[in-house]
Protein backbone atom coordinates (compact mmCIF):
# COMPACT_ATOMS: atom_id res chain seq x y z
CA UNK A 1 0.00 0.00 0.00
CA UNK A 2 2.74 2.47 0.58
CA UNK A 3 4.36 1.63 -2.16
CA UNK A 4 1.26 2.47 -4.23
CA UNK A 5 0.22 5.78 -2.08
CA UNK A 6 4.09 6.87 -3.03
CA UNK A 7 3.49 6.17 -6.73
CA UNK A 8 -0.35 7.89 -7.09
CA UNK A 9 1.19 11.27 -5.13
CA UNK A 10 4.38 10.80 -7.42
CA UNK A 11 2.02 10.73 -10.33
CA UNK A 12 -0.13 13.64 -8.94
CA UNK A 13 2.89 15.72 -8.38
CA UNK A 14 4.35 14.99 -12.19
CA UNK A 15 0.54 15.83 -12.94
CA UNK A 16 0.44 19.52 -11.21
CA UNK A 17 4.27 20.03 -12.60
CA UNK A 18 3.14 19.75 -16.40
CA UNK A 19 -0.98 21.69 -15.44
CA UNK A 20 1.76 24.47 -14.06
CA UNK A 21 4.10 24.51 -16.83
CA UNK A 22 1.25 24.55 -19.37
CA UNK A 23 0.19 27.37 -17.48
CA UNK A 24 3.29 29.09 -17.12
CA UNK A 25 3.55 28.83 -21.23
CA UNK A 26 -0.05 30.00 -21.43
CA UNK A 27 0.60 33.39 -19.82
CA UNK A 28 3.68 34.29 -21.50
CA UNK A 29 2.15 33.41 -24.92
CA UNK A 30 -1.12 36.01 -23.90
CA UNK A 31 1.47 38.52 -24.61
CA UNK A 32 3.26 37.38 -28.70
CA UNK A 33 3.42 41.67 -29.85
CA UNK A 34 5.09 42.98 -26.28
CA UNK A 35 7.51 39.77 -26.98
CA UNK A 36 8.23 40.11 -30.28
CA UNK A 37 8.83 44.23 -30.33
CA UNK A 38 11.94 44.90 -31.89
CA UNK A 39 14.01 46.54 -29.00
CA UNK A 40 15.44 50.12 -29.61
CA UNK A 41 18.72 50.88 -31.04
CA UNK A 42 19.83 52.85 -27.90
CA UNK A 43 18.53 49.73 -25.74
CA UNK A 44 20.58 47.53 -27.64
CA UNK A 45 23.51 49.32 -27.68
CA UNK A 46 23.08 49.62 -23.95
CA UNK A 47 23.11 46.04 -23.15
CA UNK A 48 25.68 45.50 -24.91
CA UNK A 49 27.99 47.92 -23.02
CA UNK A 50 26.63 46.57 -20.68
CA UNK A 51 28.29 42.58 -21.30
CA UNK A 52 31.35 44.19 -22.06
CA UNK A 53 31.63 45.89 -19.39
CA UNK A 54 31.05 42.71 -17.21
CA UNK A 55 33.15 40.33 -18.95
CA UNK A 56 35.96 43.27 -18.36
CA UNK A 57 35.53 43.35 -14.90
CA UNK A 58 35.23 39.86 -14.28
CA UNK A 59 38.45 39.08 -16.05
CA UNK A 60 40.06 42.17 -13.99
CA UNK A 61 39.06 39.91 -10.59
CA UNK A 62 40.29 36.94 -12.46
CA UNK A 63 43.80 38.05 -13.49
CA UNK A 64 44.25 40.94 -10.78
CA UNK A 65 44.05 39.74 -7.46
CA UNK A 66 45.41 36.12 -5.65
CA UNK A 67 43.74 34.75 -2.55
CA UNK A 68 46.06 32.50 -0.06
CA UNK A 69 42.87 30.02 0.12
CA UNK A 70 43.67 29.48 -3.34
CA UNK A 71 46.97 29.58 -3.63
CA UNK A 72 47.21 26.24 -0.65
CA UNK A 73 43.90 24.46 -1.63
CA UNK A 74 46.09 24.53 -5.25
CA UNK A 75 49.30 23.08 -3.70
CA UNK A 76 47.25 20.26 -1.32
CA UNK A 77 45.47 18.97 -4.59
CA UNK A 78 49.15 19.25 -6.75
CA UNK A 79 50.38 16.74 -4.06
CA UNK A 80 47.60 14.25 -5.20
CA UNK A 81 48.29 14.93 -8.57
CA UNK A 82 52.20 14.03 -7.90
CA UNK A 83 50.54 10.90 -6.43
CA UNK A 84 50.65 11.29 -3.34
CA UNK A 85 47.17 10.18 -2.66
CA UNK A 86 46.22 10.39 1.03
CA UNK A 87 47.13 14.17 1.56
CA UNK A 88 45.68 14.10 5.02
CA UNK A 89 48.11 11.48 6.19
CA UNK A 90 51.26 12.52 4.40
CA UNK A 91 50.89 15.99 5.20
CA UNK A 92 50.61 14.97 9.10
CA UNK A 93 53.63 12.90 8.38
CA UNK A 94 55.88 15.49 6.65
CA UNK A 95 57.45 18.13 9.93
CA UNK A 96 58.10 20.39 6.83
CA UNK A 97 54.21 20.45 5.59
CA UNK A 98 52.42 19.41 9.21
CA UNK A 99 51.58 23.28 9.88
CA UNK A 100 50.26 23.61 6.67
CA UNK A 101 45.81 22.94 6.97
CA UNK A 102 44.11 20.34 5.10
CA UNK A 103 40.76 21.56 5.86
CA UNK A 104 38.31 20.99 2.22
CA UNK A 105 36.73 17.30 1.80
CA UNK A 106 38.80 14.60 -0.08
CA UNK A 107 35.94 14.94 -2.95
CA UNK A 108 36.98 18.23 -3.66
CA UNK A 109 40.97 17.80 -3.15
CA UNK A 110 40.54 14.49 -5.54
CA UNK A 111 38.57 17.00 -8.23
CA UNK A 112 41.13 19.78 -8.17
CA UNK A 113 43.60 17.15 -8.67
CA UNK A 114 42.07 15.53 -11.69
CA UNK A 115 42.25 19.45 -13.35
CA UNK A 116 45.57 19.95 -12.00
CA UNK A 117 46.81 16.74 -13.79
CA UNK A 118 45.48 17.29 -17.08
CA UNK A 119 47.42 21.13 -17.22
CA UNK A 120 50.53 18.61 -16.15
CA UNK A 121 50.44 16.42 -18.40
CA UNK A 122 49.43 19.35 -21.63
CA UNK A 123 52.38 21.12 -19.59
CA UNK A 124 50.48 23.82 -18.26
CA UNK A 125 50.21 23.18 -14.70
CA UNK A 126 51.38 26.91 -12.94
CA UNK A 127 52.32 24.93 -9.92
CA UNK A 128 55.76 23.41 -10.03
CA UNK A 129 56.51 19.51 -10.11
CA UNK A 130 58.59 19.47 -7.20
CA UNK A 131 57.64 18.70 -3.82
CA UNK A 132 60.31 20.77 -2.21
CA UNK A 133 59.87 23.76 -4.34
CA UNK A 134 56.24 24.02 -4.62
CA UNK A 135 55.61 25.09 -0.98
CA UNK A 136 57.61 28.32 -0.78
CA UNK A 137 56.87 29.40 -4.39
CA UNK A 138 53.58 28.68 -4.32
CA UNK A 139 52.57 30.41 -1.16
CA UNK A 140 55.16 33.20 -0.29
CA UNK A 141 55.36 34.47 -4.27
CA UNK A 142 52.29 33.00 -5.70
CA UNK A 143 51.68 32.31 -9.08
CA UNK A 144 52.88 35.76 -10.38
CA UNK A 145 51.74 35.35 -13.61
CA UNK A 146 48.01 36.36 -14.54
CA UNK A 147 47.80 33.57 -16.81
CA UNK A 148 48.80 31.48 -14.17
CA UNK A 149 45.64 32.92 -12.18
CA UNK A 150 43.27 32.64 -14.68
CA UNK A 151 44.17 28.48 -15.05
CA UNK A 152 43.60 28.11 -11.26
CA UNK A 153 40.52 30.17 -11.62
CA UNK A 154 39.10 27.91 -14.60
CA UNK A 155 37.18 25.80 -12.49
CA UNK A 156 35.37 28.24 -11.39
CA UNK A 157 34.58 30.07 -14.24
CA UNK A 158 32.86 26.88 -15.76
CA UNK A 159 30.81 26.76 -12.73
CA UNK A 160 29.79 30.18 -13.28
CA UNK A 161 29.12 29.94 -16.87
CA UNK A 162 27.32 26.78 -16.17
CA UNK A 163 25.01 28.20 -13.58
CA UNK A 164 23.29 30.37 -15.84
CA UNK A 165 21.07 27.97 -18.28
CA UNK A 166 20.37 26.03 -15.26
CA UNK A 167 19.63 29.25 -13.15
CA UNK A 168 17.36 30.58 -16.00
CA UNK A 169 15.74 27.29 -16.37
CA UNK A 170 14.39 27.26 -12.12
CA UNK A 171 13.29 30.72 -12.60
CA UNK A 172 11.53 29.91 -16.18
CA UNK A 173 10.13 26.42 -14.93
CA UNK A 174 8.18 28.66 -11.65
CA UNK A 175 7.49 31.63 -13.18
CA UNK A 176 10.15 33.79 -12.01
CA UNK A 177 12.56 36.53 -13.96
CA UNK A 178 15.02 34.79 -16.26
CA UNK A 179 17.30 37.84 -15.79
CA UNK A 180 16.92 38.78 -12.59
CA UNK A 181 17.76 35.63 -11.10
CA UNK A 182 20.57 35.09 -13.82
CA UNK A 183 21.80 38.30 -12.93
CA UNK A 184 22.11 37.63 -9.19
CA UNK A 185 24.26 34.18 -10.52
CA UNK A 186 26.86 36.16 -12.40
CA UNK A 187 27.07 39.51 -11.05
CA UNK A 188 26.38 39.35 -7.09
CA UNK A 189 28.91 40.89 -5.05
CA UNK A 190 29.74 37.48 -3.27
CA UNK A 191 30.05 35.65 -6.80
CA UNK A 192 32.43 37.98 -7.79
CA UNK A 193 34.89 38.60 -5.16
CA UNK A 194 34.40 35.08 -3.84
CA UNK A 195 34.63 33.00 -6.59
CA UNK A 196 36.25 35.55 -9.25
CA UNK A 197 38.77 37.22 -6.87
CA UNK A 198 39.50 34.80 -4.14
CA UNK A 199 39.15 31.92 -6.08
CA UNK A 200 37.08 29.74 -3.28
CA UNK A 201 35.46 26.45 -4.10
CA UNK A 202 32.10 27.66 -2.31
CA UNK A 203 30.84 28.14 -6.09
CA UNK A 204 30.68 24.39 -6.58
CA UNK A 205 28.28 23.32 -3.88
CA UNK A 206 25.90 26.61 -4.72
CA UNK A 207 25.98 24.78 -8.73
CA UNK A 208 25.23 21.42 -7.10
CA UNK A 209 22.58 23.41 -4.83
CA UNK A 210 21.04 25.00 -8.04
CA UNK A 211 21.24 21.46 -9.51
CA UNK A 212 19.37 19.95 -6.63
CA UNK A 213 16.19 22.31 -6.88
CA UNK A 214 16.28 21.74 -10.50
CA UNK A 215 16.39 18.02 -10.03
CA UNK A 216 13.29 18.52 -7.27
CA UNK A 217 11.58 20.53 -10.20
CA UNK A 218 11.68 17.20 -12.03
CA UNK A 219 10.42 15.65 -9.50
CA UNK A 220 12.81 13.45 -8.68
CA UNK A 221 13.70 13.73 -4.69
CA UNK A 222 16.04 11.05 -4.52
CA UNK A 223 18.66 12.95 -6.67
CA UNK A 224 17.75 15.83 -5.17
CA UNK A 225 19.37 14.23 -1.97
CA UNK A 226 22.25 12.51 -3.44
CA UNK A 227 22.98 16.04 -5.40
CA UNK A 228 22.93 17.63 -1.82
CA UNK A 229 25.32 14.67 -0.63
CA UNK A 230 27.91 15.51 -3.52
CA UNK A 231 28.23 19.10 -2.24
CA UNK A 232 28.83 18.15 1.22
CA UNK A 233 32.15 16.43 -0.64
CA UNK A 234 33.08 19.70 -1.91
CA UNK A 235 31.69 22.22 1.21
CA UNK A 236 31.15 20.21 4.62
CA UNK A 237 28.96 23.07 5.64
CA UNK A 238 26.34 22.07 3.10
CA UNK A 239 25.69 18.65 5.19
CA UNK A 240 23.48 20.69 7.47
CA UNK A 241 20.51 20.83 4.28
CA UNK A 242 20.23 17.11 4.57
CA UNK A 243 18.73 16.07 7.51
CA UNK A 244 16.15 19.61 6.98
CA UNK A 245 15.42 18.03 3.18
CA UNK A 246 14.81 14.65 4.63
CA UNK A 247 11.99 15.77 6.96
CA UNK A 248 10.87 18.29 4.47
CA UNK A 249 10.23 16.18 1.51
CA UNK A 250 9.35 12.76 3.83
CA UNK A 251 5.37 13.74 4.14
CA UNK A 252 5.97 13.12 8.03
CA UNK A 253 6.79 9.52 7.09
CA UNK A 254 9.91 8.03 9.39
CA UNK A 255 11.06 5.15 7.21
CA UNK A 256 11.05 7.89 4.02
CA UNK A 257 12.40 10.81 5.86
CA UNK A 258 15.18 8.48 7.04
CA UNK A 259 15.79 7.12 3.54
CA UNK A 260 15.83 9.91 2.26
CA UNK A 261 18.51 10.87 4.99
CA UNK A 262 20.73 7.87 4.21
CA UNK A 263 20.84 8.86 1.03
CA UNK A 264 21.67 12.43 1.36
CA UNK A 265 24.23 11.15 3.58
CA UNK A 266 25.93 8.38 1.42
CA UNK A 267 28.17 10.35 -1.01
CA UNK A 268 29.95 12.61 1.50
CA UNK A 269 30.72 9.55 3.81
CA UNK A 270 31.20 6.91 0.81
CA UNK A 271 34.15 10.40 -0.11
CA UNK A 272 35.71 9.53 3.24
CA UNK A 273 36.29 6.16 3.45
CA UNK A 274 39.48 5.76 1.37
CA UNK A 275 41.09 8.90 3.79
CA UNK A 276 39.89 7.00 7.02
CA UNK A 277 41.94 7.50 9.83
CA UNK A 278 43.19 9.72 12.70
CA UNK A 279 44.70 12.06 10.12
CA UNK A 280 41.19 12.76 7.99
CA UNK A 281 39.58 13.50 11.43
CA UNK A 282 41.81 15.74 12.96
CA UNK A 283 42.53 17.68 9.97
CA UNK A 284 39.36 17.80 8.84
CA UNK A 285 36.48 18.24 11.35
CA UNK A 286 39.23 20.19 13.54
CA UNK A 287 40.35 22.45 10.76
CA UNK A 288 40.41 25.82 12.03
CA UNK A 289 36.93 26.90 10.85
CA UNK A 290 35.44 22.90 10.78
CA UNK A 291 33.42 23.79 14.07
CA UNK A 292 32.39 26.92 13.70
CA UNK A 293 28.70 26.38 13.22
CA UNK A 294 29.27 25.37 17.20
CA UNK A 295 30.88 28.39 18.09
CA UNK A 296 29.92 30.69 20.76
CA UNK A 297 28.69 34.15 21.05
CA UNK A 298 30.69 35.97 23.82
CA UNK A 299 28.66 38.72 25.45
CA UNK A 300 30.46 40.15 28.37
CA UNK A 301 33.16 37.48 27.94
CA UNK A 302 30.23 34.76 28.78
CA UNK A 303 30.03 32.26 26.02
CA UNK A 304 26.33 31.73 24.24
CA UNK A 305 25.30 28.92 22.15
CA UNK A 306 22.65 30.28 20.09
CA UNK A 307 22.58 27.94 16.79
CA UNK A 308 21.97 24.49 18.12
CA UNK A 309 18.67 25.86 19.27
CA UNK A 310 17.78 27.48 16.43
CA UNK A 311 18.76 24.74 14.04
CA UNK A 312 16.09 22.92 16.05
CA UNK A 313 13.68 25.40 15.42
CA UNK A 314 14.40 24.99 11.18
CA UNK A 315 13.81 21.04 11.63
CA UNK A 316 10.30 21.55 13.80
CA UNK A 317 9.47 23.64 10.93
CA UNK A 318 10.45 21.34 8.24
CA UNK A 319 8.36 18.91 9.74
CA UNK A 320 5.69 21.15 9.71
CA UNK A 321 6.09 21.91 6.37
CA UNK A 322 6.51 18.01 5.29
CA UNK A 323 2.63 17.29 5.84
CA UNK A 324 1.54 18.65 2.18
CA UNK A 325 3.57 18.68 -0.87
CA UNK A 326 6.42 20.86 -1.21
CA UNK A 327 6.42 23.61 -3.74
CA UNK A 328 10.14 24.36 -5.28
CA UNK A 329 9.88 27.69 -4.34
CA UNK A 330 8.95 26.17 -0.78
CA UNK A 331 12.17 24.37 -0.70
CA UNK A 332 14.23 27.11 -2.25
CA UNK A 333 12.89 29.05 1.33
CA UNK A 334 13.53 26.49 3.88
CA UNK A 335 17.22 26.22 2.51
CA UNK A 336 17.67 29.74 2.56
CA UNK A 337 16.32 29.66 6.24
CA UNK A 338 18.54 26.85 7.34
CA UNK A 339 21.59 28.43 5.96
CA UNK A 340 20.72 31.90 6.70
CA UNK A 341 20.49 30.39 10.90
CA UNK A 342 24.54 30.00 10.50
CA UNK A 343 24.84 33.90 9.87
CA UNK A 344 22.10 35.41 12.46
CA UNK A 345 23.40 32.99 15.04
CA UNK A 346 27.26 31.53 14.61
CA UNK A 347 30.32 32.25 13.06
CA UNK A 348 30.13 33.13 9.51
CA UNK A 349 32.57 33.81 6.58
CA UNK A 350 31.53 35.97 3.50
CA UNK A 351 32.28 33.40 0.67
CA UNK A 352 30.06 30.98 2.45
CA UNK A 353 26.76 33.64 0.96
CA UNK A 354 27.95 31.41 -2.46
CA UNK A 355 26.14 28.38 -2.10
CA UNK A 356 22.74 30.35 -0.91
CA UNK A 357 22.55 32.18 -4.27
CA UNK A 358 20.57 29.87 -6.27
CA UNK A 359 17.88 29.78 -3.60
CA UNK A 360 17.90 33.43 -3.72
CA UNK A 361 18.22 33.55 -6.94
CA UNK A 362 14.41 31.72 -7.46
CA UNK A 363 12.92 33.39 -4.93
CA UNK A 364 14.04 37.38 -6.02
CA UNK A 365 13.36 36.53 -9.38
CA UNK A 366 9.45 36.55 -8.22
CA UNK A 367 9.84 38.45 -4.60
CA UNK A 368 11.50 42.33 -5.41
CA UNK A 369 12.11 42.52 -1.29
CA UNK A 370 14.15 39.42 -1.57
CA UNK A 371 15.96 41.01 -4.58
CA UNK A 372 16.19 44.28 -2.66
CA UNK A 373 17.46 42.67 0.56
CA UNK A 374 20.18 40.77 -1.41
CA UNK A 375 21.55 43.61 -2.80
CA UNK A 376 21.46 45.56 0.16
CA UNK A 377 24.09 42.32 2.01
CA UNK A 378 26.16 42.39 -0.55
CA UNK A 379 26.91 46.25 -0.26
CA UNK A 380 27.13 45.72 3.52
CA UNK A 381 29.63 42.90 3.59
CA UNK A 382 31.99 44.81 1.38
CA UNK A 383 31.57 47.91 3.41
CA UNK A 384 32.44 45.92 6.43
CA UNK A 385 35.70 44.41 4.57
CA UNK A 386 36.52 48.35 4.01
CA UNK A 387 36.19 48.71 7.71
CA UNK A 388 38.46 45.23 8.89
CA UNK A 389 41.50 45.10 5.68
CA UNK A 390 41.37 48.11 4.54
CA UNK A 391 44.95 47.62 4.99
CA UNK A 392 45.42 44.36 2.84
CA UNK A 393 42.49 43.75 1.07
CA UNK A 394 44.14 41.83 -1.92
CA UNK A 395 45.22 38.95 0.78
CA UNK A 396 42.18 39.03 3.35
CA UNK A 397 38.95 40.17 1.44
CA UNK A 398 35.59 39.99 3.05
CA UNK A 399 36.84 38.57 6.15
CA UNK A 400 34.59 39.18 9.42
CA UNK A 401 34.62 39.70 12.70
CA UNK A 402 33.87 36.76 14.60
CA UNK A 403 33.02 35.52 18.27
CA UNK A 404 34.92 32.01 19.34
CA UNK A 405 37.03 30.94 22.08
CA UNK A 406 40.06 32.68 20.26
CA UNK A 407 38.79 36.08 20.30
CA UNK A 408 35.80 35.99 23.20
CA UNK A 409 36.14 40.14 22.94
CA UNK A 410 34.22 39.67 19.27
CA UNK A 411 30.35 39.20 18.78
CA UNK A 412 30.07 38.46 15.73
CA UNK A 413 26.73 39.11 14.73
CA UNK A 414 25.12 40.39 17.47
CA UNK A 415 24.73 44.14 17.95
CA UNK A 416 26.96 44.36 20.85
CA UNK A 417 30.69 45.16 21.34
CA UNK A 418 32.41 44.23 24.62
CA UNK A 419 36.13 44.83 22.85
CA UNK A 420 37.90 47.95 22.83
CA UNK A 421 39.96 47.59 19.59
CA UNK A 422 37.35 47.90 16.95
CA UNK A 423 35.64 51.04 15.78
CA UNK A 424 32.23 51.96 16.62
CA UNK A 425 31.91 52.50 12.72
CA UNK A 426 32.80 48.41 12.05
CA UNK A 427 30.14 47.91 14.55
CA UNK A 428 27.65 49.33 13.01
CA UNK A 429 28.02 48.09 9.60
CA UNK A 430 28.45 44.86 10.98
CA UNK A 431 24.98 44.70 12.95
CA UNK A 432 23.54 45.98 9.41
CA UNK A 433 24.82 42.64 8.14
CA UNK A 434 23.08 40.83 10.89
CA UNK A 435 19.93 42.95 10.26
CA UNK A 436 20.31 42.22 6.86
CA UNK A 437 20.56 38.19 7.16
CA UNK A 438 17.72 37.93 9.93
CA UNK A 439 15.63 40.48 6.96
CA UNK A 440 16.50 38.16 4.36
CA UNK A 441 15.40 34.89 6.76
CA UNK A 442 12.32 36.54 7.38
CA UNK A 443 11.36 37.33 3.91
CA UNK A 444 12.10 33.63 3.03
CA UNK A 445 9.80 32.40 6.06
CA UNK A 446 6.01 33.29 3.64
CA UNK A 447 7.25 31.74 0.76
CA UNK A 448 8.77 28.39 3.47
CA UNK A 449 5.43 28.58 5.01
CA UNK A 450 3.43 28.01 1.32
CA UNK A 451 1.56 31.40 1.68
CA UNK A 452 3.28 32.96 -1.00
CA UNK A 453 2.62 32.74 -4.78
CA UNK A 454 3.07 34.24 -8.06
CA UNK A 455 -0.15 35.65 -8.04
CA UNK A 456 0.45 37.04 -4.56
CA UNK A 457 3.49 38.72 -5.66
CA UNK A 458 2.20 40.42 -8.58
CA UNK A 459 -1.16 41.29 -6.25
CA UNK A 460 1.32 43.19 -3.72
CA UNK A 461 3.35 44.79 -6.31
CA UNK A 462 6.29 42.87 -4.91
CA UNK A 463 7.52 40.70 -8.86
CA UNK A 464 11.06 42.33 -9.23
CA UNK A 465 11.65 45.00 -12.35
CA UNK A 466 14.97 43.40 -14.39
CA UNK A 467 16.52 46.83 -14.02
CA UNK A 468 17.14 46.37 -10.17
CA UNK A 469 19.09 43.33 -11.06
CA UNK A 470 22.08 45.86 -11.98
CA UNK A 471 22.01 47.62 -8.48
CA UNK A 472 24.14 44.37 -7.13
CA UNK A 473 27.72 45.14 -9.46
CA UNK A 474 27.42 48.57 -8.61
CA UNK A 475 28.34 48.17 -4.65
CA UNK A 476 31.68 46.57 -6.39
CA UNK A 477 32.73 50.03 -7.52
CA UNK A 478 34.19 51.15 -4.20
CA UNK A 479 35.29 47.94 -3.16
CA UNK A 480 37.50 47.28 -6.33
CA UNK A 481 38.18 51.09 -6.30
CA UNK A 482 39.82 51.42 -3.27
CA UNK A 483 41.87 48.14 -3.10
CA UNK A 484 43.14 49.34 -6.87
CA UNK A 485 43.95 52.59 -4.80
CA UNK A 486 45.77 50.39 -2.21
CA UNK A 487 47.71 47.67 -4.28
CA UNK A 488 49.23 50.23 -6.52
CA UNK A 489 49.90 53.08 -3.86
Amino acid sequence: MAVKAAGTRGAVLRTEAVADTQAIDDRRAEEPAVRQRPRPLGLRLGQSLLVLTYVSAAAFCVVGFEHNDLLKNSFVSNEIALGHFNVYAYFAALRGLRHLGTPMPPLFYLITAGYLKILMLLHLNPLTCSSQSVYPETLEAGPGLPIDLLLLKLPNIVALLAGVPLIRSLASRTDGDRLVSSSLWLASPVILVGALMQGQNDLFAGLLLGLALWAYRRDNPWWTMLLLGLGAGLKTYVLLLVPVTAILLSGRRVPRALALLLAGVAPFVLSLVPFLGPPLVRRLFFAHDAGTVLASFHVLHRPLDLWPVLYVVVLALAWRFSRRDVEPAQLAAVWLIAGLSLFVASWWLPQWLMWLVPPVALLAARDRRILWIWIALGGLVLANNLFLFAFDMDVAMMWPTFGTHAHPDLIATLPIHAGRERSLGVMIVYTLCFAGFLALALGALPWAFGRRSTEDARAHGSRPQRWQAVFAPLAMIPYVGFMVFQHFS
